[in-house]
């Protein structure tokens, strides 16, 4: 039987995959070493409740997706990986921030539109 720790790693292998980032992404984006994003992937390193928060953080997720072990599909779906990351980026926006986004992924959306033409 697998340990919380090992778990807890292959769920952030598993999230780290499935958004197609390297520990090193991870690691910055978390503000934590790569190599010990590596250490809890393999179940090496037991994280504090600050570091969990601050994986959720990196990942755009809650906290508590992090602790959600059930057995995941050999292919994670990209989409929803993707629109929890964006959600993520748009936690504590200020509306002013959020409008500026909504105008830059408009303006964004149109140009890969004409670019795929």
């Amino acid at each position: 039987m697998a340990s919380l720790s090992q778990n807890f790693g292959r769920k952030i292998r598993e999230l780290r995959k499935s958004q197609r980032l390297t520990q090193e992404e991870v690691g910055e984006r978390a503000e934590l070493h790569p190599t010990y994003i590596g250490a809890i992937e393999r179940g090496e390193q037991s994280p504090s409740l600050e570091t969990v928060e601050k994986l959720a953080a990196g990942f755009g997720i809650d906290p508590k997706a992090l602790f959600d072990f059930k057995i995941a599909e050999k292919n994670p779906p990209i989409r929803t990986a993707l629109q929890k990351r964006l959600l993520g980026l748009l936690r504590r926006r200020s509306e002013r921030e959020l409008r500026l986004g909504v105008v830059i992924l408009e303006d964004a959306f149109k140009w890969a539109k004409e670019l795929h033409k």
